[in-house]
């Protein structure tokens, strides 16, 4: 179209990396021809495009991402928009792969002066500016910033993205619709923080432990974990060191609707629990937080 093309990505699939997306774009829009990536560019270049300049010593992919852009800024009449959710998802959320996302951007300055590939991101983590970028790498992408609320607990948001179709690989591989039978949940859990994950892992654990000590088989009625009793085996496993710490997962935690948090009307205390049955719980136990 006269506008320009779209290509939505599905940064919660685990399976979508850096690679992946750059030689998406070589088949679709670079008639499967790979440019041949720069040992280096002149650094009069480089500040016209406000990147740092790559050299031979920069990560291939970076490199790699730099002669794309230049060649879809050369040949494009119209903007690609990329639409990425979201844009720290696991297999995304390394330094190399952002610094390649950025120079993919900031590399496709067309004649005209506009950038020919654009980014339109979402992003979760409330600190991922800090912990994603460099100050070089955030010029890069030049975001325009818009907080977008979905009001939804992050289990429904995720399990629902990942269902949905929204991408075809070179493969053409569709997604398939999800069973509701936790595995959503186990996609929320790879989305989260290995720490994090650790934590919520915890609490599956004690909770499964006491439901079945309990043998309560009431539907949608789940066993309650104290605060402090959470808080002390992640203490004594070496998750957090401190109660400030955990209030912090805690609050990601509660927030995207993962655990849920009440008081004891009679003495005030903090109790827990995850709002799913035994099969999601030991699930959940099985998961393993170090990744792949």
């Amino acid at each position: 179209p006269q506008e320009g093309d779209v290509l939505t990505l599905d940064g919660f699939d685990r399976t979508i990396n850096i690679e992946e997306i750059l030689t998406t774009l070589v088949h679709l829009y670079l008639g499967g021809h790979e440019p041949r990536p720069r040992s280096s560019i002149s650094r009069e270049k480089a500040l016209s495009l406000g990147i740092a300049p790559p050299t031979q010593g920069s990560p291939a992919v970076v490199r790699r991402a730099l002669a794309i852009a230049e060649r879809m800024a050369a040949t494009r009449p119209a903007p690609l928009y990329l639409v990425l959710h979201n844009i720290d998802g696991v297999g995304l959320r390394y330094r190399h792969t952002q610094d390649a996302l950025a120079i993919l951007i900031a590399g496709s300055i067309g004649k005209g002066g506009s950038r020919m590939i654009r980014l339109a991101s979402s992003v979760d983590h409330v600190n991922a500016s800090g912990m994603l970028w460099t100050t070089q790498t955030r010029a890069c992408f030049a975001w325009i910033w818009k907080e977008v609320h979905t009001y939804r607990p992050c289990f429904e948001e995720v399990r629902l993205g990942c269902d949905a179709p929204v991408r075809k690989t070179r493969y053409g591989a569709q997604g398939r619709s999800l069973p509701d039978d936790g595995m959503g949940f186990m996609r929320v859990l790879r989305s989260l923080g290995p720490r994090n994950a650790e934590c919520l892992q915890l609490l599956a654990k004690l909770q499964l432990k006491l439901s079945r000590t309990n043998k309560q088989g009431k539907k949608n009625v789940y066993p309650t974990i104290g605060y402090s009793d959470w808080k002390a085996n992640c203490i004594r496993k070496m998750l957090v060191g401190d109660d400030t710490s955990l209030r912090l997962i805690l609050n990601e935690l509660t927030d995207h609707g993962i655990v849920v948090e009440k008081r004891d009307h009679q003495d005030g205390t903090k109790h827990l629990y995850i709002p799913h049955p035994d099969k999601v719980l030991s699930q959940i136990c099985k998961f393993d937080t170090k990744g792949d």
